[in-house]
């Protein structure tokens, strides 16, 4: 049942469902809705077939969000984040209670300008500003062993399992 419409006060038609008008549509509120549920969907399928991580997408607070890549060695975890146009000093990780909360600022013009000829710019597309994320760890991690450096762009996280 559609959230928004349960605490409307819109009279019911013959068959007990709401009256909706063009003015009632909220598409933005079905479009988050759809989102939550897909990412519901996609929690519970992950966790059913044994991985023991899970991403909220929820989490993102702005239009950057920075790439994830969780490699499993064997004997320890490495989390590569790519976060390019940003400077290490702007960068903060932290590992607490199994999440790793990732947030920074970031440039992306500055990749865009390098690669100018000598033409006119008709259209360019950049981001600044900050980011914030967040996702759930493997469950078997000894958050106390994370390694943490930064290379062209990327940062690398290497956390080593509890044995």
């Amino acid at each position: 049942m559609d959230r928004h419409l349960a605490s409307s006060t819109l009279p019911l038609n013959s068959r007990g469902r709401m009256n909706r008008t063009f003015a009632d549509w909220d598409p933005i509120g079905e479009m988050l809705q759809m989102q939550e549920e897909m990412d519901q969907l996609l929690n519970s399928s992950f966790s059913q077939m044994g991985a023991s991580f899970v991403f909220d997408s929820l989490n993102t607070s702005s239009s950057f969000s920075p790439q994830i890549e969780i490699e499993d060695l064997g004997k320890s975890y490495v989390i590569s984040i790519s976060v390019p146009g940003s400077d290490k000093s702007s960068i903060t990780t932290e590992i607490k209670n199994g999440m790793l909360y990732i947030s920074g600022e970031t440039n992306l013009s500055s990749e865009n300008e390098s690669n100018q000829q000598n033409g006119n710019v008709v259209h360019r597309e950049q981001f600044f500003g900050s980011f914030n994320k967040s996702f759930s760890l493997p469950s078997d991690i000894d958050e106390n062993t994370a390694q943490t450096d930064y290379k062209d762009g990327i940062v690398t996280i290497t956390i080593a399992k509890i044995r």
